[in-house]
């Protein structure tokens, strides 16, 4: 073989794992999650194409720029694409992607009417009073008795449901009034993150003497077809607490001092948010939960 013909051979097959080299490097990092319901309710291909569609929009809100989410193939799995400028932030990214969301605003009972139940609670074991719950808090070791007035409805259809999946045309009357009330209780008096349409993180400065103080706070908004439902909802319990339960625990617990029309802001006890807690919050609020569980899998 010619030696020159021989060592262009050479140069041509170093340039071309060079390149295979760089393209590896260049490649997103994949996280491959499997999907799961959350309940005894089968998971819906519908379900698994939500989820992805919320966990691109979470990331993207929350700053994570270019992180891509598909379905696999067979439609049981959710692709997490990872841009290599992301590769230090993996670890967050997997954090924010793998939480449920699901937010919720309710009333907490009255001080009197927590008091009474709590030690009942203690000293006979007794459950919570019908349309309520023992919510625990996100920042202690205590227990708030939240609303909960779609339990009631919700457990007269499992036991519709229990009794005979397919009810007679003598119980559908019974079965149409149970969800109706629920329906009515959905659109009156129980208000989640999957009907907020904007959440956006907001800062502000206070001073005090010769000290200033950044406070840094989440606005959200609802939803136009459901701001006059949450103004009126506040307005008839002024006075009371509004409970934010975030992933089943009360994240805060405002005072409602007016009826709030369809906006507000989230104030974190304590300091308050830090930068990366606000946007996460925003970031969970305007993306909705996750209709499914997310579930990594060995790929990862």
């Amino acid at each position: 073989m010619n030696p020159r013909f021989a060592t262009a051979i050479a140069l041509a097959a170093l340039l071309a794992a060079a390149f295979v080299v760089s393209a590896a490097d260049d490649a997103a990092r994949v996280l491959v999650y499997r999907t799961e319901s959350w309940d005894l309710r089968a998971a819906t291909a519908d379900d698994v194409k939500a989820t992805a569609v919320v966990v691109a929009k979470r990331c993207a809100h929350a700053g994570f720029e270019g992180v891509a989410a598909d379905v696999s193939k067979d439609g049981k799995s959710i692709e997490v694409r990872l841009p290599k400028a992301l590769a230090d932030s993996e670890a967050a990214v997997r954090h924010l992607v793998e939480r449920r969301g699901d937010v919720s605003f309710r009333v907490r009972a009255s001080q009197k009417m927590e008091d009474e139940h709590r030690d009942k609670r203690l000293y006979e074991g007794a459950p919570a009073p019908e349309g309520y719950a023992w919510v625990p808090d996100e920042h202690s070791t205590l227990l708030a008795l939240v609303e909960t007035p779609e339990a009631p409805f919700e457990a007269k259809l499992a036991a519709f449901v229990a009794a005979d999946p397919k009810p007679e045309p003598a119980e559908s009357a019974k079965w149409r009034e149970v969800k109706d009330g629920l329906a009515k209780v959905w659109a009156e008096s129980v208000f989640t993150n999957a009907e907020i349409a904007s959440s956006s993180v907001r800062r502000s400065l206070s001073t005090y003497g010769a000290q200033s103080l950044m406070h840094v706070n989440v606005r959200f908004e609802f939803a136009d077809a459901r701001k006059a439902a949450f103004e009126k909802f506040t307005g008839a319990n002024v006075g009371r607490q509004l409970c934010v339960v975030v992933e089943g625990k009360v994240h805060v617990s405002p005072v409602i001092n007016a009826a709030i029309p369809g906006a507000g802001e989230l104030r974190a006890p304590g300091t308050g948010y830090t930068e990366p807690e606000a946007q996460e919050m925003s970031a969970i609020l305007e993306s909705g939960p996750l209709a499914v569980r997310l579930v990594p899998t060995k790929d990862n």
